[in-house]
């Protein structure tokens, strides 16, 4: 009764009763438990309504309720063990882009404006998906929430680092395509694919192909094929096809620039039903093809691919300063060493001559670069060693800019002797640092610093056991196992290859990739 009350408002008299059913009426978005939410949420974001001036234009109501509905982002619901019910998202007001996307609808649904779930299920060169949302403008245009609201014709904001796959809506009704597949497959086919409520909306974001590849190992009976991407392990299906008679299929409407495999289901398992290939930014297949070509030697430094936002933990330090000082407050402050060039993410190792001995030690972020790092980053470090001439460690309690608030990643992460955790300050206060007070009496001369910037270590790590392989055929094959000496690896491989590199000692990210022109 309240979705049709609200389905009565100014904003929303040019929608459908089909239209109304999809992006209004539903009573929950994914699995959480049912409850009366709608006037709860109304309560709290009907105030909006003072700050529209055409309650007739659904995108201006829609502009100030996204504005007021916008919960804080937190990684850390991604562990969370079941869907947040309606009451605690209003109560919380924040979690990951899942949590928040439902927060949205549901301030959204509840204010009678309509709005679907958008979502990548996988990306084409990151193994995680997102959510997000859209709504319909006075038109019955989708209008996605990765654009300003204000401006339905400026170009979706969307994460450069990353390649789309594939964009989906989700429906409340079942589509016939999905559930003749069920039905042909008699169920039997990738798990992630038997959802039967969701439409394919990529090409309203991105430039798009419709892929025709003939399969060269498929065995009798098989009438679909899937398309996937690799996700860390293994090949992950975004999208289906059915299987002509001369063994072609047609995968509709795929993001450019991503490597696919296209794969058959059977007995549980996906299975390769040819070589993968890459579709490149300009829409052109570039298959894989290593047989008899020539091998020359690569030099591999990382198994992750990466990116602008980790390459910006590094720059962060630059110019930074290491300082001793006596007084608490560093007005006193002594420059040990200015860092002059961007670091590695590797364990840095500075020798300091100067002879004075000091209480307070400290790592000083520059001004200029240390809030450089972009989203959700700021002040940021893993790890801080300070040293005496005997090359006894020193311990003390750690010391920051005072006023830090919420600290999620606490100064004694820099501490720990852990490289993958790691402090941060995202505060555009100047002067950020991180450091320890040795304590009253305990002065003591630095003669070697270690540092070592936030990283994902994923770089080559000496000791650690690697082993490459390279796509031959229909599957992955090793050209052998090799224990890191330094921070690179050297292997005779093929050229016009995909490759794996696996770390077997440790760490989950990894990623395929070419090797063209002496980098991988």
């Amino acid at each position: 009764d309240a979705a049709f009350k609200e389905w009565q408002q100014p904003w929303c008299r040019h929608i459908s009763f089909e239209q109304f059913c999809e992006y209004i009426l539903p009573y929950r978005t994914f699995e959480e438990r049912p409850e009366y939410w709608r006037h709860r949420f109304k309560k709290q974001y009907k105030h909006i309504l003072d700050s529209v001036k055409d309650k007739n234009d659904v995108l201006e109501v829609g502009y100030h309720l996204n504005q007021a509905a916008m919960p804080y982002f937190s990684l850390g619901f991604d562990k969370f063990p079941v869907t947040i019910a309606p009451s605690n998202l209003l109560k919380g007001n924040f979690g990951n882009c899942s949590n928040n996307s439902n927060h949205k609808i549901l301030a959204f649904r509840s204010m009678g404006v309509p709005v679907a779930l958008d979502f990548i299920p996988i990306y084409g060169n990151n193994k995680n998906k997102h959510f997000w949302n859209s709504t319909l403008d006075n038109d019955g245009k989708p209008i996605s929430f990765e654009k300003p609201l204000k401006d339905p014709n400026s170009e979706v904001i969307f994460l450069p680092k990353f390649t789309l796959t594939k964009i989906f809506r989700q429906t409340w009704a079942h589509q016939h395509d999905k559930l003749l597949l069920l039905t042909e497959t008699k169920n039997k086919l990738p798990s992630n694919l038997k959802d039967t409520k969701y439409i394919d909306v990529t090409e309203e974001y991105i430039e798009v192909d419709d892929i025709a590849i003939r399969l060269t190992n498929l065995p009798e009976g098989v009438k679909y094929a899937y398309i996937g991407v690799f996700n860390n392990a293994g090949w992950y299906p975004v999208h289906f096809g059915r299987i002509a008679s001369d063994s072609t299929v047609v995968f509709t409407k795929m993001g450019r620039n991503v490597v696919y495999l296209p794969m058959y289901f059977k007995d549980e398992n996906l299975f390769a039903a040819t070589t993968p290939f890459l579709l490149n930014k300009d829409g052109e297949i570039i298959q894989f093809n290593p047989e008899g070509s020539n091998v020359r030697q690569v030099k591999l430094t990382r198994k992750y691919n990466m990116v602008q936002r980790k390459e910006n933990w590094q720059r962060c330090l630059l110019n930074g300063k290491f300082q001793g000082a006596n007084k608490a407050d560093f007005s006193d402050a002594v420059t040990l060493h200015t860092i002059k060039r961007i670091p590695s993410q590797h364990l840095e190792t500075i020798k300091i001559y100067n002879p004075g001995k000091f209480r307070y030690l400290r790592f000083l972020f520059d001004v200029d670069t240390a809030n450089i790092t972009g989203e959700y980053d700021g002040a940021t470090i893993a790890e801080v060693q300070f040293y005496n001439a005997k090359q006894e460690l020193l311990v003390g309690e750690p010391v920051t800019l005072p006023g830090q608030k919420v600290v999620v990643y606490p100064p004694s992460n820099v501490f720990d002797g852990n490289p993958l955790t790691y402090y941060l300050d995202d505060r555009e206060e100047k002067g950020k640092y991180i450091g320890i007070d040795l304590g009253e009496g305990n002065q003591q001369r630095v003669a070697t610093i270690r540092f070592q910037s936030r990283n994902d270590m994923n770089n080559i790590q000496p000791g650690d056991e690697y082993e490459l392989y390279v796509w031959y055929g229909d599957n992955f094959r090793s050209l052998g196992k090799q224990v890191a000496t330094d921070t690179v690896l050297y292997y005779n491989a093929p050229s016009n290859a995909l490759f794996w590199l696996r770390n077997l000692s440790g760490g989950s990210e990894e990623r395929i990739f070419t090797y063209e022109n002496g980098k991988q």
